[in-house]
C-alpha cells in the first residue's frame, strides 16, 4: 500500500503547488534532496522521505512551462499563424475545431516565431489530417471564462492558450507518411461507410460510440444525450471500453475459457477499441483504466486495482501535472476505482435477481447483460457528483435511462464495430450487421428523447466543492483500509455490521435519500414555474425563475391556509423569498403576507406606490427593508432570461385613490410565454391601459374580479388573447364564482379555477404545461 500512500502525498504536494506558487525549482530540488539522504540515515527520520515525495510534487508544478508567447497575441485582432494540425478534428454541427501547434504568426506585415497551441474554429466539414502544415487567418483571443466554468483553464490544462474564430484555413504542406497517417486514412473510410450505410442520427450515434466523433449528431440531440446522463456513450472513455472487456471477459468465461486467456482477449479489446478510436490522451488514459480493472480481476487481489490506479496516477501526472484538473482524467480515475470496487457485487445482485424473478432460460441469458449494466451503474456512482459540480445540473431520470440502454450498448458496440471492419472489405457483406446496428441504434436514440422530453429531466444543482473534496476523501480512505484490513479496520466493520448498525445506517441513508429528493423536486431546472394557489378565493401567486428565485404576488388573507400552499412547493430548507409583490394596500390581498414576511425572509417588497393609512400595510412596509414602487415600464430582469414587467399603474397615486383602479398588473414572462397577474384591477384601470396602449398579449391570464358580469372590458381581452384563463374563488362559499356572461368572453381559451386545488404551470419559454393539483 505504500504506493497508494505515495500518490496521496504527491496529489496532496501538487495541490500546495498550485495554490501557493513560487518558489525556485532548485530550491525545492535541494530540500527534496536533503530530505531524502536524511530518512536514509536513520530509521526514525524515514517520515522525511514522505516529505520528500510531498516535495518533489511542488518541484514538478515548478516545472511546468509557462505558456507560449502566442497568448501575448490574445486580442489584438486577426493574424495569420502557420503550425502543424495535431490530432483529429471535433465536428460539431455548426463548426469544425482544430488544435493546431503554432510556429509562426503573421500580424500587421511582421513575421515572428511563436510558441503555444492554437483552438481554431474552422466551418462545419472542415477536415485536415493531423501532421498537416497549415496556415490559419482570423481573430485570435482570449478562451471565455464564465461564472460556472472556466473553458481558459480547460484548454489550458491541454496546452492550449489562445482560440481563433471566424477562421480560414490553407493546407500548405501534406502530413507525412506515418502510422498515425495510415490510422487516420482507415478512419476517414470507416465513417464514409457508416455514413452511406446508416441514415442520421443513427450513423452519427455509431461514429460517436466507435470513434468518439458526434459531429453527425444534431445539437438537439447532443443535448438530449446530456439532460438524461447518458453523455458517456457518445464518448470513447473508460464507460464503454470496460464496458466492451467486461461483456467479453465474462462471455469467454461463460465458455470456460482459462482466466488470463480471457483477461488478455478483454485487454485486447480495450486496445483495439483505442486504435480505432484515434488515440489521443483522454482515449489513451481511459485505455489504461480500463486496463487495470482487467488486469485486477485476473490477478484476484483486492489489492492491486488501488495499488494500479495510484500507479497510474503518478504516472500520468508525472508527465502532465495539469491533468491531475482534468474532468476527463477524474472520470477515468474514479469511475475505475468505482467500477472495480462495485461491479462484481452489482453483477452478482443482478444474477440473485434474475434467478428468481425471470424464467430459467431469461435467468441463464440474463448473465450476458449483468456485467456490462453494472459497470455502467457503478461508474455512475462516481461519475454524478463529478459531473453535477463541473456543470451545475443533474439529471434525474439518469439511472432510468442508463438501466434501459446500458444493457443494449456492448451489442451496439460489437455489431458496429463488426459492421464496420465488414464494410471496410465488402460493403454488401456489412449490410445486414448495418441494418440490426440500426435498430439498436434507433432504440437508444428513441429512449433518451423520451426523457429528456419529460419536465424537469435535469435539474439546476448547486453543489460545495468541499462537499464533493469530502465524500471522495471518505471513498479514498474506505478503499485503502478495504485493500489493507488492518485489525482496528476490522473490529470497526465488524461492529458496524451489528444488527444494530445496519438498521441505524439503514434510517439514515432513508432520511438522506427523501432530504436530497425534497432538494431535487424545489430545485430549479431551467424551467419557469407558476403556482395559482387555491387560498380560499383570495389572490396568491408563487412563481419559480429558471434560476431558481421565487416571487409571491399577493397571499390573500389566511396566513396559514398561504404558508401551507408555500412550503409544500418549496425545499424545506428555502430560507427567503427573493420577491413580494403587492396588487394593491387591501387587507384582503396582504394580510396573509405578513406572516410569509417572518417565515421567509424576503428581498424586497414591490408595490404600486399607492398611499396607505392602513397600519397592517404600514406593518408589512416595516418587515421588508428593501422596498420599490413600480410604475408602467418599470420592468425587473432576473440573470436566467425571465422578467417581470410591471404595466399599470402610469400616474402618480394619492391618498384617496381607488385601489382597484390602481392596482399593480405584472407580466411574468419568459420566452415566449407570458403571464399576465391583474390582482383586483378594475374596468377603469383596464380602460387607462387601453388609452395608453399598454395591454401586451400574454398566454395565460389571471382574471380580476371574477363574480362582476361586467368587471372586464372585452376589448381588453381581446388584446390580450390568453390561451389559458385562471379564476381564484372559495369552494366554501361560492360568493365570488363568475357570472356566465364572463366566462363567455373566453369560449377559445382553456378555463381553470383554483377552488379545486392549486394550479400548476410550467415552461421552457417554448412550450407550456399544466396540472392542477389536489388541494391542501
Amino acid at each position: 500500500m505504500r504506493l497508494v500512500y505515495a500518490s496521496l502525498i504527491w496529489t496532496a504536494g501538487l495541490l500546495f503547488a498550485a495554490g501557493n506558487p513560487g518558489g525556485a525549482p532548485a530550491f525545492w530540488a535541494a530540500l527534496a534532496l536533503l530530505m531524502l539522504a536524511a530518512s536514509a540515515l536513520h530509521p526514525r527520520l524515514r517520515v522525511l522521505g514522505w516529505a520528500a515525495v510531498f516535495t518533489l510534487a511542488v518541484l514538478r508544478m515548478a516545472l511546468v512551462p509557462p505558456a507560449g508567447t502566442l497568448v501575448s497575441y490574445n486580442d489584438g485582432g486577426g493574424a495569420t499563424i502557420e503550425g502543424i494540425v495535431q490530432g483529429y478534428p471535433t465536428r460539431t454541427e455548426r463548426e469544425t475545431r482544430l488544435r493546431v501547434q503554432a510556429e509562426r504568426i503573421f500580424r500587421a506585415g511582421l513575421d515572428q516565431p511563436v510558441s503555444g497551441a492554437v483552438l481554431v474554429r474552422l466551418p462545419a466539414g472542415s477536415d485536415t489530417p493531423p501532421g498537416a502544415r497549415v496556415r490559419v487567418t482570423g481573430a485570435l483571443v482570449s478562451p471565455a471564462v464564465t461564472d460556472r466554468f472556466s473553458y481558459a483553464e480547460t484548454l489550458l490544462r491541454q496546452g492550449v492558450t489562445s482560440v481563433m474564430t471566424g477562421a480560414v484555413l490553407a493546407e500548405i504542406a501534406p502530413a507525412p507518411p506515418s502510422i498515425m497517417a495510415e490510422i487516420g486514412r482507415l478512419r476517414a473510410a470507416a465513417l464514409a461507410r457508416i455514413d452511406s450505410a446508416l441514415p442520421e442520427p443513427a450513423a452519427g450515434l455509431l461514429a460517436g460510440i466507435v470513434f468518439g466523433d458526434t459531429g453527425g449528431l444534431s445539437d438537439p440531440l447532443r443535448r438530449a444525450f446530456s439532460t438524461t446522463g447518458v453523455a458517456h456513450v457518445l464518448a470513447v472513455s473508460g464507460f464503454n471500453m470496460i464496458v466492451v472487456a467486461g461483456a467479453l471477459s465474462t462471455l469467454l468465461r461463460r465458455l470456460n475459457a482459462p482466466r488470463w486467456p480471457s483477461a488478455l482477449a478483454g485487454l485486447s479489446a480495450i486496445a483495439l477499441y483505442a486504435l480505432l478510436a484515434g488515440g489521443g490522451s483522454s482515449v489513451e488514459r481511459a485505455a489504461l483504466m480500463s486496463a487495470l480493472v482487467v488486469t485486477g480481476e485476473a490477478l484476484r487481489r483486492r489489492s492491486f486495482v488501488p495499488a494500479s490506479l495510484a500507479a497510474a496516477l503518478l504516472g500520468i501526472t508525472l508527465f502532465s501535472p495539469l491533468a491531475l484538473w482534468d474532468l476527463g482524467f477524474q472520470l477515468s480515475l474514479f469511475t475505475t476505482l468505482a467500477v472495480a470496487q462495485f461491479s462484481s457485487p452489482l453483477s452478482q445482485q443482478f444474477a440473485r435477481w434474475a434467478q428468481a424473478l425471470l424464467p430459467p432460460a431469461a435467468a441463464r441469458a440474463s448473465v450476458f447483460f449483468s456485467a456490462p449494466l453494472a459497470a455502467t451503474l457503478a461508474a455512475q456512482i462516481a461519475a454524478v457528483p463529478l459531473l453535477a459540480l463541473a456543470f451545475g445540473t443533474l439529471s434525474v431520470v439518469a439511472p432510468i435511462v442508463n438501466l434501459l440502454i446500458a444493457p443494449l450498448q456492448p451489442l451496439t458496440l460489437l455489431l458496429g464495430g463488426a459492421a464496420v471492419l465488414c464494410a471496410l472489405i465488402s460493403p454488401a457483406l456489412a449490410a445486414p450487421l448495418f441494418a440490426l446496428e440500426g435498430v439498436l441504434l434507433m432504440l437508444t436514440i428513441e429512449i433518451t428523447r423520451l426523457f429528456a422530453a419529460l419536465p424537469g429531466a435535469s435539474a439546476a444543482i448547486n453543489i460545495a466543492p468541499a462537499a464533493v473534496v469530502f465524500a471522495f476523501a471518505l471513498w479514498i480512505g474506505w478503499s485503502i483500509m478495504h485493500a489493507a484490513q488492518p485489525a482496528w479496520w476490522l473490529r470497526l466493520t465488524s461492529a458496524l455490521t451489528s444488527r444494530a448498525a445496519v438498521s441505524a445506517l439503514a434510517t439514515a441513508a432513508a432520511l438522506t435519500l427523501i432530504l436530497l429528493i425534497s432538494t431535487l423536486s424545489g430545485a430549479p431546472d431551467g424551467m419557469l414555474h407558476v403556482w395559482f394557489l387555491d387560498v380560499e378565493g383570495g389572490s396568491a401567486v408563487l412563481a419559480r425563475t429558471p434560476g431558481g428565485a421565487h416571487l409571491l404576488f399577493d397571499g390573500g388573507d389566511r396566513p396559514a391556509r398561504l404558508l401551507t400552499a408555500i412550503g409544500d412547493r418549496l425545499p424545506f430548507q428555502t430560507a427567503s423569498l427573493e420577491v413580494l409583490a403587492v396588487s394593491q394596500p387591501d387587507p384582503a390581498r396582504f394580510r396573509a403576507l405578513a406572516e410569509a414576511a417572518q417565515r421567509y425572509t424576503p428581498g424586497v417588497l414591490l408595490s404600486s406606490g399607492q398611499p396607505s393609512l392602513d397600519d397592517e400595510w404600514t406593518a408589512l412596509e416595516q418587515q421588508v427593508p428593501r422596498r420599490a414602487a413600480l410604475s408602467a415600464g418599470s420592468t425587473v430582469a432576473f440573470n436566467d432570461g425571465a422578467q417581470l414587467q410591471a404595466l399599470h399603474p402610469a400616474d402618480e397615486l394619492t391618498l384617496d385613490g381607488r385601489l382597484d383602479r390602481s392596482a399593480l398588473v405584472l407580466r411574468l414572462s419568459f420566452g415566449q410565454i407570458a403571464f399576465l397577474l391583474t390582482g383586483d384591477l378594475s374596468r377603469e384601470g383596464q380602460a387607462d391601459m387601453l388609452a395608453r396602449g399598454a395591454v401586451p398579449p400574454a398566454t395565460v391570464l389571471q382574471i380580476p374580479h371574477p363574480e362582476r358580469e361586467n368587471s372586464l372590458l372585452p376589448e381588453w381581452v381581446a388584446q390580450i388573447a390568453p390561451s389559458a384563463v385562471v379564476l381564484q374563488t372559495s369552494a366554501s362559499t361560492r360568493q365570488d364564482d363568475p357570472a356566465p356572461a364572463l366566462l363567455a368572453q373566453f369560449a377559445d381559451a382553456d378555463l381553470w379555477d383554483s377552488a379545486g386545488g392549486s394550479l400548476h404551470f410550467w415552461t421552457d419559454g417554448t412550450r407550456l404545461w399544466m396540472a392542477q393539483e389536489a388541494a391542501s
